[in-house]
């Protein structure tokens, strides 16, 4: 027996991905809007592929450590939503 059909399938986003909006607040509904996500119905995890420079509010399902200590450090926050 496995708990495999438990397990949560993230749409992965890359720091890169984020940092090209111009969005000071990024949440699922902008990304969807943005076409950066296919659908809002799959958790959102970010992962810390690339650098991000500014400020930004990022709300998502899920952040990577890596990735949450780079939006802190740009001065921005890492919201779990």
């Amino acid at each position: 027996f496995t708990n495999a059909r438990f397990k949560n399938e993230y749409q992965n986003i890359s720091l890169s991905a984020i940092s090209k909006l111009d969005d000071e607040k990024v949440d699922i509904a902008t990304m969807l809007e943005k076409g950066v996500i296919k659908s809002a119905a799959k958790p959102v995890k970010v992962l810390a592929n690339g650098d991000i420079e500014r400020a930004v509010e990022v709300y998502a399902n899920a952040f990577s450590v890596t990735a949450a200590e780079k939006i802190e450090k740009a001065g921005g926050k890492a919201i779990v939503a």
